[in-house]
């Protein structure tokens, strides 16, 4: 059965004031939500729009559309290895370069935060980091535009499902029981952290003026991804702004498009994609955690020089491809029309080795040969459906040719096998050859 169409003012108002597409396959449930809701308010569901407008979204009526539109999925440390990332790379940095300089102050903004687990992750990595935290000035701000998920929020209790990333040791020392199989973070979180009901499509509620200046750390991971292509530009553009001069973006993969970002520069740490307000602070530790066990397709850390290729006596360079660490070299260096030249001959000659597919579809992302990289990136999720990278650089080659619903399902995939990764399975576990299959399935239902 088909999904039924939404009045054109509705659509319209939904994504002028959410940004967010009421298209995809929710349709039939907002449709019935959308029923539901006119019947409520007292009119017919093609008089609906006018009424909404009418409206703030912090009204019951719009409540209760974003909360059909929107994702609230969270947990505390989801996916463990994203923030050791994050912890390792930013973070850590950043609190050891300001206790060197006795500039003991962190503003960090983590958008889009659903329930609150997010932030309060962040703080507890901060408050494991930071000796002394009576002497900073440590500013959390958390803001998501759903009114109940910042209620929840702000009370700090959660089912203990919610936890069950999080070892002993950090349940002991930052949650307490609250009954009824539930737990509170701790007093010490909660006042590092504030929330605040906020729209990121909204002008007025996106900027430097949180917390009296710039962030040093942006988290909006997993929300431009929903958003329409034109709001998706223009949020991020917004984040740029908001950051402070040697800041960071964190995103997920789905949504680690150069081109949004620009002029920040792109840093490939693993699972984390970071955007960096000065390319010249790239070089100081960039790398994946050691428990990581996420391939990177490209190392953004300052790499040796390359080797120049070794001439013939008749001065003819060799036919055989480098190896991939030497075009890696070469891609760290922005040599990246001759890495993508050599990756392209080492996988002619070598065409079922999967790290050189990993490495050819992220040179190809970073150049902008969005189609290329996609038939790279389904090549090597299909040599290596145990590698979150590729399916990352999939749904990145997806969502830069406007394959949003296609993006989301393979970013959705990528997450599932980290998860399964971060629990020890194996590269011949289900999970892992359903991933496998994953490029298949996309084929399959787009003729392709």
């Amino acid at each position: 059965m088909t999904a039924p169409d939404l009045p054109p003012r509705l659509a319209d108002l939904i994504a002028e004031r959410l940004g967010l597409s009421a298209s995809g396959p929710h349709r039939n449930i907002l449709a019935r939500a959308l029923t539901k809701l006119a019947a409520a308010i007292g009119t017919e569901p093609d008089q609906l729009a006018e009424a909404l407008r009418a409206r703030s979204l912090s009204s019951d009526e719009w409540q209760a559309l974003i909360g059909v539109l929107t994702v609230g999925e969270t947990r505390f440390l989801r996916q463990r290895t994203w923030f050791e990332q994050i912890e390792h790379n930013v973070l850590a940095p950043l609190v050891a370069s300001r206790a060197r300089l006795d500039r003991k102050h962190l503003r960090i903004w983590c958008a889009g935060c659903s329930t609150g687990e997010e932030p309060y992750t962040v703080a507890m990595i901060l408050r494991r980091l930071i000796a002394d935290p009576g002497s900073w000035s440590i500013n959390i701000l958390a803001t998501d535009i759903r009114r109940e998920a910042i209620a929840t929020a702000i009370g700090g209790v959660y089912p203990d499902h919610q936890f069950r990333e999080l070892d002993e040791g950090l349940m002991a020392r930052f949650c307490r029981p609250a009954g009824d199989r539930r737990y509170s973070v701790e007093t010490e979180l909660l006042q590092m952290v504030r929330f605040e009901l906020g729209n990121l499509a909204d002008v007025a509620a996106v900027g430097p003026h949180y917390d009296g200046g710039p962030y040093d750390l942006i988290i909006c991971r997993n929300v431009l991804m929903y958003m329409i292509p034109e709001m998706q530009r223009r949020i991020a553009t917004r984040l740029c702004g908001a950051l402070a001069e040697e800041g960071w973006i964190a995103v997920s993969a789905a949504e680690a498009v150069a081109e949004w970002f620009r002029p920040l520069a792109p840093v490939n740490a693993g699972e984390a994609i970071l955007f960096c307000n000065k390319k010249s602070e790239l070089h100081h530790a960039i790398k994946p955690p050691r428990s990581t066990k996420i391939e990177v397709a490209l190392h953004w850390k300052e790499p040796p020089p390359p080797e120049e290729p070794r001439s013939t006596q008749s001065g003819r360079i060799p036919a055989e491809p480098r190896s991939l660490d030497q075009i890696r070299s070469l891609a760290d260096v922005g040599r990246l029309d001759e890495a993508a030249e050599l990756c392209r001959e080492f996988v002619r000659q070598d065409n079922m080795n999967g790290q050189a597919a990993i490495l050819l579809a992220a040179i190809q992302i970073e150049v902008g040969d969005y189609n290329s990289a996609l038939q790279s990136a389904r090549r090597a999720v299909y040599l290596e459906p145990s590698s979150v990278a590729a399916l990352n650089l999939l749904a990145g080659a997806l969502l830069n040719l406007g394959h949003t619903e296609r993006a989301r399902r393979a970013f959705a995939a990528s997450e599932r096998l980290a998860e399964d990764l971060a629990a020890a399975t194996t590269p011949n576990d289900p999970a892992a050859q359903a991933n496998g299959a994953f490029v298949d399935e996309m084929d399959h239902a787009n003729g392709a």
